[in-house]
C-alpha cells in the first residue's frame, strides 16, 4: 500500500513539474515570468519592487516599507478607502501585500471576466495611493504597539523583532527592526518619497499565472507598469552572512496555562551546495507531523509538549530555522532540556536510509499539496525568482532532493548542529 501511494504522489508531482513557466518581455523590456492554467478562470499577479525592505532603510526609517503596505490599500485614484474595498468584492478580486527585510511584494487574483476592471485597478493601485493621513496614524499605532509588545503574538514578535537583534546583531538585518518612538515619527511625506524612489519599473520582478494567453500577459504587464515611472535600480548592498547562535535564555511573562518555547537553529545559504541535505534533514527533525523527531520524542513518548516543529526563516542574505514549542507551564524546563538531548542525539546518531526515504517522497507530497492552483504556484515562482533561481527551479528542486545520501544529511547534522548554543526564549506563566 505504501509504494502505491508514494508511485501516486511521484505521478502526480510530475504534473507540476511539468507546468511550464516561460520568460516573456513586455514593451517596457522588463522579463516576466508566465505559466498558463486552463483549469480555473482566473488570473494570478505577483509583484515585488526589490531592494527596499526594511533592512535597506536608514535606522530611523526601517518600518517605512511595512506602513507603507499597510496604507497603500487605503484608497487610491478617486476611489477612498471604503470605495476600494467595495470594488474588490465588486469584481471578486483578493489584493494583499507584505514587506520583508529584503523586498516589498503584491499578490493579486481575480476572475478572467473582469480582466479589464482589474488591470485598470492594479494600474491606479500602484500610480496613484492617496495615504490618508488618519489611516496612517492607525497603522503607525499598530505598527509601534506590535513592536513594543510581545504578549500580542508571541512567536512573531520574536520571530521579527527579538531574533533578528540576537542572530544578526550589526548586521542590517539586526539593524532593520524598528524602534516603537521612530515609527510614531513616520508621515505621509515617508511614504510618498518611498513610493517615489522605490515604486519604479527598474525595481520590479513580475509573474503572471492563470488562465491568460501569452500575448494577453504581455498587454497586461505593459498596462501595469505603463503608469509606473522608470526611476533608478534600488542597488543591494548587503553583504551574505550567518546567524551568530549562542547559549542565550530569556524569560518572558504572559498569563495563562500555557508556555511558548521558542528557539533557533541554523540553515544553509541558498547557493550552498547542501542546501538539499539541510531541506531533508529538517523536514526529519521537525516539521511538525507525527513522524518527526521533536513529536515523536517530547509529545508522544515525553508528553512534553502540546505542539513542536521548526520553520525556515529565508533572506535574500542569510537564514536560520525558528523553531516552536507549545507546552504547560510546569514542563518547560523538561522540554528545554529534552529539545537540546534531541538535537544532541540526532548529531551523534543520525538518521536511518529508511527515515531519509520517507522523507524524500514526502518532499514531493507536500510539494503536491502547497503547489496546486496557480494562485500558489505564482506565489513560489516570486520568490524563487527573487532568490535569483531559473524558470525551471522547480525541477531543479526535485531533481535536488532525489541526489541527497544518507552520509550527506548525517555529517550535515554534525556540522550544524550544537546544543550547546541556541538562544531560547521562553514567554508564558510561573512555573
Amino acid at each position: 500500500m505504501i509504494r502505491k501511494i508514494l508511485f501516486a504522489i511521484l505521478f502526480l508531482i510530475s504534473g507540476i513539474s511539468e507546468a511550464e513557466v516561460k520568460e516573456l518581455t513586455c514593451s517596457y523590456g522588463i522579463k516576466f515570468w508566465y505559466s498558463r492554467d486552463n483549469s480555473d478562470p482566473l488570473i494570478n499577479i505577483a509583484v515585488a519592487f526589490k531592494n527596499c525592505g526594511s533592512a535597506h532603510m536608514d535606522k530611523t526609517k526601517t518600518s517605512v516599507p511595512n506602513l507603507f503596505v499597510g496604507t497603500i490599500f487605503c484608497g487610491c485614484g478617486s476611489y477612498s478607502k471604503e470605495e476600494f474595498q467595495e470594488k474588490t468584492e465588486d469584481i471578486s478580486a483578493i489584493f494583499h501585500g507584505h514587506s520583508d527585510s529584503d523586498n516589498v511584494l503584491f499578490f493579486f487574483e481575480y476572475p478572467k471576466i473582469v480582466s479589464a476592471e482589474a488591470a485598470s485597478l492594479i494600474q491606479t493601485f500602484f500610480s496613484f495611493p492617496k495615504f490618508p493621513k488618519e489611516e496612517i496614524e492607525k497603522m503607525k499605532n499598530a505598527i509601534s504597539y506590535r513592536l513594543e509588545n510581545y504578549q500580542v503574538a508571541p512567536i512573531s514578535w520574536c520571530e521579527s523583532v527579538l531574533f533578528p537583534k540576537l542572530l544578526f546583531k550589526n548586521h542590517p538585518y539586526g539593524d532593520s527592526v524598528a524602534a516603537p518612538e521612530n515609527v510614531l515619527q513616520l508621515n505621509d511625506a515617508d511614504l510618498k518619497s518611498f513610493h517615489k524612489k522605490y515604486i519604479v519599473r527598474s525595481n520590479v520582478e513580475l509573474c503572471i499565472f492563470g488562465d491568460i494567453s501569452e500575448k494577453e500577459a504581455v498587454k497586461l504587464a505593459d498596462q501595469i507598469l505603463s503608469s509606473i515611472p522608470k526611476g533608478e535600480k534600488a542597488q543591494d548592498n548587503i553583504p551574505d552572512t550567518e546567524p551568530t547562535l549562542e547559549n542565550f535564555s530569556e524569560k518572558y511573562h504572559i498569563e495563562g496555562p500555557q508556555s511558548y518555547i521558542i528557539f533557533a537553529l541554523p540553515n544553509i545559504l541558498k547557493n550552498s551546495g547542501q542546501k538539499f541535505a539541510a531541506y531533508v534533514l529538517y523536514l526529519i527533525f521537525g516539521d511538525g507531523g507525527f513522524r518527526s523527531y521533536i513529536i515523536k520524542k517530547l509529545r508522544s513518548e515525553l508528553g512534553l509538549i502540546y505542539y513542536g516543529g521548526v520553520s525556515k526563516i529565508e533572506k535574500k542574505h542569510s537564514c536560520f530555522e525558528i523553531g516552536l514549542l507549545q507546552t504547560s507551564n510546569n514542563h518547560t524546563a523538561a522540554a528545554v532540556d529534552s529539545i537540546k538531548s534531541l538535537i544532541k542525539n540526532l548529531k551523534e546518531k543520525g538518521i536511518s536510509q529508511k527515515e531519509l526515504d520517507f522523507a524524500k517522497n514526502n518532499i514531493k507530497g507536500k510539494f503536491l499539496v502547497n503547489l496546486r492552483t496557480s494562485r500558489d504556484l505564482c506565489n513560489f515562482y516570486m520568490m524563487k525568482k527573487l532568490q535569483g533561481c531559473s524558470t525551471n527551479v522547480l525541477d531543479e528542486f526535485l531533481r535536488g532532493i532525489d541526489t541527497v545520501t544518507l552520509d550527506q544529511v548525517n555529517s550535515l547534522a554534525k556540522q550544524i548542529f550544537d546544543e550547546e548554543n541556541i538562544p531560547i526564549v521562553i514567554i508564558g506563566g510561573n512555573e
